[in-house]
């Protein structure tokens, strides 16, 4: 929160939010192909150097949980960065774009398809988060 609640709307300390993840997920590669939503929760930190950090974790079609940590940053009322999600040791990103402020809701969005090899995932979707 603004703690001085002077007119610069900064952050002069950690701000927690918690939300809700929407996502749709297409893969198509050595595993088979397949493809369905992937409803989850997240929390993100909005720290007084306008960083965006957080973790959340999303089920694709109640059989698979799928784990991601949020990187990114805000200001002037946007923010941005990546969802990243790990397997075998490779990060995959998929940036996200929104709006928002330390004392509002955030929302974002994103579409991505990464390819690696002969496989290929595609996450498109959106993230909102309350401040607590």
């Amino acid at each position: 929160t603004d703690a001085d609640a002077d007119a610069d709307g900064d952050v002069d300390s950690d701000v927690t939010f918690s939300g809700t993840i929407s996502a749709h997920v297409w893969y198509d590669g050595q595993y088979g192909t397949f493809d369905g939503d992937c409803p989850g929760s997240l929390t993100v930190v909005w720290s007084a150097a306008d960083r965006l950090t957080g973790s959340g974790q999303c089920s694709l079609d109640h059989q698979y949980d799928l784990p991601f940590t949020i990187d990114g940053s805000g200001g002037g009322g946007s923010i941005s960065g990546d969802l990243v999600m790990t397997s075998d040791g490779t990060d995959y990103k998929t940036p996200f774009t929104g709006s928002g402020k330390p004392n509002t809701t955030l929302n974002a969005n994103y579409d991505n398809t990464v390819r690696d090899g002969g496989d290929s995932i595609r996450i498109a979707g959106t993230w909102t988060a309350e401040p607590q």
